[in-house]
């Protein structure tokens, strides 16, 4: 396949690598009920808490690998950074799929697989940002917004088939079995995954954004964007941070529910795997449409709306699986409208707050630190799981209102992103 091709669908191919990377990452969580009892001595709570904590660390590497690699997109290049998150992501999944049990080797187990997960963090911190950044210095002002969507709608592609893999596991074999051998095959079917994803990025090509920025010559140091970025758009990476807190919330809510429905609603965690693939299959149907919609109706618009919808509808939602499997359907619907309603606006936003030349450092920061953050949710609610879904309600209307107001603190008015 010539590069060529490669250069005229930039915006599928960097699409397909980012669905496949993210398929890699949330495989983790998916899983993590299955991984506390293959790598800690028991199967309590205490394990499973201990599992999501692990799961969490990711996401707080995640700011660790969006400053590396973002500095290293702002001074060297995009290209090459998507190559180097490959071989991060891809090596990391596959020793996941090779580890020894608790069994085996102990507590060393536990390290190992700590490590692992904190290079996948590092990996993915800078994975959408970068995909993001790609597409958009790509494709001209009036196109961002549809290209973001088709990246979102390729990511829930990736989370679709992590789904779909953990509901074919329990759905083939006895839990005896995933836990004895067969939980291996996800994470090694992901490193063949990376090594088709590392295929791809070598055949793509730099952006003709930052080859111009190369002409400018403007960094000469790997360190002056974050120099620049500490100096001058404290404000914004705060509001970036704050910005991001409900599309956040939403996103690692639903990785949670394979554990919080059966506990609650009494459902089979098949079903619940099943009624989440289709809902993530309604998300990556519906968000190329939004972004489009976004991109002729304003981003502001867009977000400020899906906002408003998400403090009027949350509790409604969470009453629908009390009626059945049938609403169970419609709430995974529900909630994944909400979710792309809220991300076909926000990284459109999110690329417009910085300059080109910082760009790369600034997204992924303001994204990854959002997500340390919430990363702590499943382990919250684990540890106080009394309260769920009423605490987790809350949680949601919370940070859905401080979103909001972040954003109309930003004073984002203008529906294009500029360059």
């Amino acid at each position: 396949m010539s590069q060529k091709l490669f250069r005229k669908n930039v915006t599928f191919w960097s699409s397909l690598g980012a669905s496949l990377e993210y398929y890699d990452f949330i495989i983790f969580t998916y899983l993590a009920p299955t991984l506390s009892m293959v790598f800690f001595d028991d199967s309590s709570h205490a394990s499973l808490i201990k599992t999501y904590m692990i799961s969490s660390i990711a996401y707080f590497a995640r700011p660790l690998g969006s400053l590396l690699y973002g500095l290293i997109g702002d001074v060297r290049g995009r290209y090459k950074t998507f190559l180097g998150i490959m071989y991060t992501m891809a090596f990391s999944t596959l020793a996941i799929g090779f580890l020894p049990s608790f069994k085996t080797i102990g507590i060393t187990a536990s390290i190992l697989l700590f490590f692992c997960r904190v290079f996948q963090g590092i990996s993915f911190g800078a994975e959408l940002p970068g995909a993001m950044i790609v597409v958009c210095e790509h494709k001209k002002d009036t196109e961002k917004g549809r290209v973001c969507g088709f990246v979102i709608s390729s990511i829930t592609l990736g989370s679709i088939l992590a789904c779909f893999f953990s509901f074919g596991l329990t759905w083939i074999y006895p839990q005896e079995t995933i836990i004895e051998w067969a939980w291996r095959i996800p994470f090694l079917f992901g490193g063949i995954l990376g090594l088709i994803n590392l295929w791809i990025r070598k055949n793509l090509s730099e952006t003709p954004v930052f080859l111009s920025l190369q002409k400018q010559k403007k960094h000469e140091t790997l360190w002056k964007p974050l120099q620049e970025i500490l100096k001058s758009y404290k404000m914004k990476i705060a509001l970036g941070v704050f910005f991001g807190l409900s599309v956040a919330c939403l996103i690692v809510s639903y990785a949670y529910f394979p554990r919080l429905f059966p506990a609650f609603y009494g459902y089979a965690p098949k079903d619940v795997y099943w009624y989440s693939t289709l809902g993530l299959l309604w998300s990556a149907i519906l968000v190329p449409l939004l972004g489009r919609l976004s991109d002729r109706l304003g981003y502001a618009l867009v977000f400020r709306c899906s906002s408003i919808l998400t403090l009027g509808s949350i509790v409604f939602l969470f009453m629908l699986p009390e009626r059945g499997s049938v609403f169970l359907l419609l709430f995974f619907l529900g909630f994944q409208t909400l979710i792309v309603g809220l991300i076909s606006a926000y990284f459109p936003i999110l690329v417009s707050l910085f300059p080109p030349h910082i760009r790369f450092t600034g997204v992924a920061l303001c994204y990854n630190v959002t997500y340390a953050f919430i990363s702590l949710l499943p382990a919250l609610l684990t540890a106080f799981f009394e309260y769920p879904p009423t605490l987790l309600i809350g949680t949601i209307i919370g940070l859905s209102f401080i979103s909001l107001v972040a954003f109309e603190m930003m004073g984002f008015s203008t529906q294009r992103v500029e360059k």
